[in-house]
């Protein structure tokens, strides 16, 4: 179960991954499974040294900050940090965007 604490924290990730602040592994998400590995480990560093626990299926870290390397690979960033999170807060991540989302088109058809 999410805590209230991290609730907020995964709140604040939606609104940030909307303003395009963070960088996660969706953003680097590729069909074959072999690839998307290759790129979450070429981006975020920490996961090529084995510093991530099986129960992790989420990675993200936030852009323009001390921990994005000047160079990336293959057009993505780098990074020598990241979080992570469970199947449990993903899911709640992507249930707070599809929240988001849902209020922007009630918001957007009101607008005359």
């Amino acid at each position: 179960m999410v805590s209230n604490k991290e609730l907020e924290e995964i709140k604040k990730l939606a609104l940030d991954y909307r303003a395009n602040c963070v960088f996660t592994s969706w953003d680097c998400y590729d069909k074959n499974p072999k690839i998307w590995a290759d790129n979450l480990r070429m981006i975020f560093l920490p996961i090529a040294f084995g510093s991530m626990k099986k129960e992790h299926t989420f990675f993200y870290c936030y852009r323009n900050e001390r921990h994005e390397l000047p160079k990336g690979v293959d057009g993505f960033p780098m990074f020598d940090r990241v979080h992570c999170f469970t199947k449990e807060k993903e899911d709640k991540l992507r249930e707070i965007l599809i929240a988001l989302e849902d209020q922007d088109k009630i918001v957007l058809n009101k607008i005359k």
